[in-house]
């Protein structure tokens, strides 16, 4: 779980491969964005689960979020 201890490498980590699943399959940015958030969900309950504080857990998700945002822009602007 390293990547994802690093919110902001973990954003562009998963905006590379939203990327690459859109360029290499056909896959739509939004079935993309939809997979992006699965994965953001499942590490907000594992964090959760770990007792994570919910001010902790939602500073993580704004860095994902904002990481993963700047990427794609990167990507396909």
């Amino acid at each position: 779980m390293a990547a994802v201890d690093d919110a902001v490498l973990f954003g562009r980590q998963m905006a590379d491969r939203a990327h690459r699943l859109c360029r290499d399959t056909g896959m739509s940015s939004a079935e993309s964005t939809s997979r992006f958030l699965d994965e953001v969900g499942k590490r907000v309950r594992d964090m959760d689960a770990a007792g994570e504080s919910g001010s902790a857990i939602a500073a993580w998700v704004e860095d994902v979020v904002g990481a993963y945002s700047r990427r794609i822009d990167e990507l396909t602007g």
